[in-house]
């Protein structure tokens, strides 16, 4: 299984899975002994590290355990709705008629691309980092957040579509950014631009997504070296037919991994059995579509207005 790119150790998430366990038991505890407004924010908590953990089983996300395991249950800062000592505090209607207005943002409380969103939710993390005193590790994490989220707003103000919006950490209580609706009118420009309409293909088909197009290549290097095997056979070079064989046999299971979604190594693609050594070090085009370093996206998107996707080519494969 070395095509499968690693992104964490085992031992790492296994403290992150236990640290999920004791927030889920925090939270039951906290419900059975009433104080409902801590329940919840536990249990939200376990539900964010619930889908850090599949995020990074499906290797979307790395962990540092060092860095990146979030305190235990007993550790966890509560807003004043959650903290324990204010449970059995009655709230107090204001003095004045007019309704008390909530400094969060109406716009945060919805899933949509927009700048507006993305900066209500730097400026909730860059208050929540003000609060921060004595840690570190919490402050490491949130530094970590808010480069992510200047990234995703440099994409969003540029139209970068391959940027992974719905990854960024959303505040506790709030819905991760997965509306692209409203994500640059400089998309809808593209696809209405005469000059990359010719891009596009002119039958019925649609465009094939990243998995199928790289099952389909898998596909055919298997196929060509099965045909490679038998024509190896036919010829007499039994020894050569048997390396051919050995190479479509190995890639079995590179394509039920790629089938399933899971990043795939391409560099361990075995060469097509044409491939010779004289020519192993000409970069081979594999003909899928991928999109550059957002960094990149972004600058090209500035100067031309047009978003765009290049080419992947694979040396050696």
């Amino acid at each position: 299984m070395d095509y499968i790119n690693p992104k964490t150790s085992n031992s790492g998430l296994d403290l992150l899975k236990n640290r999920h366990k004791e927030y889920k038991l925090a939270a039951l505890k906290a419900r059975d002994t009433g104080q409902l407004g801590k329940a919840k924010e536990l249990l939200e908590a376990s539900k964010c590290i619930g889908e850090a953990i599949v995020n990074i089983e499906a290797g979307k996300e790395t962990f540092d355990p060092e860095t990146d395991l979030p305190p235990p249950p007993s550790e966890y800062e509560f807003s004043n709705e959650g903290d324990p000592n204010n449970e059995t505090v009655i709230a107090q209607p204001p003095p004045s008629s007019q309704p008390v207005k909530s400094t969060i943002p109406d716009i945060m409380k919805t899933s949509i691309v927009c700048t507006e969103n993305i900066l209500a939710r730097i400026t909730y993390y860059k208050e929540k980092l003000k609060e921060i005193t004595n840690d570190d590790s919490k402050k490491r994490r949130y530094n970590r957040i808010l480069t992510r989220y200047d990234e995703g707003l440099r994409a969003c103000e540029h139209g970068v579509t391959s940027f992974e919006f719905e990854e960024l950490v959303p505040p506790p209580g709030y819905p991760p950014l997965t509306d692209r609706s409203k994500l640059s009118k400089n998309v809808k420009l593209s696809n209405n631009d005469p000059k990359t309409s010719l891009a596009k293909p002119s039958s019925g088909h649609p465009i094939k997504n990243k998995t199928e197009a790289i099952v389909e290549l898998l596909t055919k290097r298997q196929d060509e070296l099965k045909q490679a095997a038998k024509a190896a056979k036919q010829s007499g070079n039994i020894e050569l037919a048997k390396t051919y064989i050995r190479s479509v046999l190995g890639m079995n299971q590179m394509i039920q991994a790629a089938e399933a979604g899971l990043p795939i190594d391409l560099t361990q693609l075995p060469r097509p059995p044409a491939l010779t050594d004289s020519n192993s070090s000409r970069p081979i085009l594999s003909g899928l579509k991928c999109d550059p370093p957002v960094k990149y996206a972004v600058a090209f998107n500035s100067l031309s207005g047009k978003s765009f996707q290049i080419v992947c080519f694979f040396r050696g494969i």
